[in-house]
């Protein structure tokens, strides 16, 4: 399924990101996805997710975004192992479109999202007084910091049952600073309030986040995206 040589026809580069992976109820995503072309993949007894921030260039825009992955398995072809996009958000009207039109993208139009990066990492979704989410990482030594080069299948949910199997291949590199998750000074608050159905699927699954990850200066790119008729 998976080209050992990918063509990439999407590039960022310069990109921040701030990642934070969280442990989930495994049968909670395994019921959810039950009609999704992937699996959770099992880690530690639970389902990983991971939330992810990051300020980036487009041509001449700036901008930020926030997704919502799992870590997860095909359940066609060679049974790849990658992640599986939940839901994503921007806060330029027309890169959703784009991203929804184009790449088949699960992307909400949000009308304010900001990250800020000092003295600490954090990144908001919503008004700046009552965000929806608001997830950051306080300055601190870090526990370790590696090159890191990866290229992994990213999955995209079918919304109807008949639709193509989609999917597509992303490559991240750049130097990244891994620190665990500290509860006494790191925050991660989403609010389930505001209709936010992703949100509410993080609490009902029992999110407990665990680990950061962390690039300053990474670099993106993907490739077309692939459909699979069943």
């Amino acid at each position: 399924m998976a080209s050992s040589s990918p063509k990439f026809i999407a590039e960022l580069n310069h990109v921040c990101e701030l990642g934070l992976f969280g442990a989930a109820d495994l049968d909670w995503w395994r019921n959810e996805l039950a009609d999704q072309p992937v699996e959770p993949v099992e880690v530690d007894g639970f389902a990983q997710l991971l939330i992810t921030g990051l300020a980036a260039r487009w041509g001449i825009s700036k901008f930020h975004d926030i997704s919502v992955m799992i870590t997860a398995r095909s359940t066609f072809g060679e049974k790849q192992e990658g992640l599986f996009i939940l839901s994503a958000f921007n806060a330029s009207r027309f890169i959703c479109f784009f991203e929804d039109k184009w790449f088949g993208l699960p992307y909400g139009f949000r009308k304010d999202i900001a990250m800020d990066l000092d003295p600490n990492w954090t990144y908001r979704m919503g008004s700046f007084s009552t965000p929806d989410l608001h997830v950051g990482w306080s300055e601190r030594e870090p526990e370790s910091c590696e090159s890191f080069d990866g290229i992994f299948p990213l999955f995209l949910p079918r919304r109807r049952p008949t639709d193509a199997i989609r999917w597509l291949q992303v490559r991240i590199w750049g130097e990244t600073v891994f620190s665990p998750f500290d509860n006494s000074v790191d925050r991660c608050d989403f609010d389930r309030a505001d209709g936010v159905p992703i949100l509410t699927m993080i609490s009902e699954s029992r999110f407990r986040p665990m680990r950061w990850h962390m690039r300053a200066d990474g670099n993106h790119a993907r490739t077309k995206t692939y459909k699979v008729r069943t």
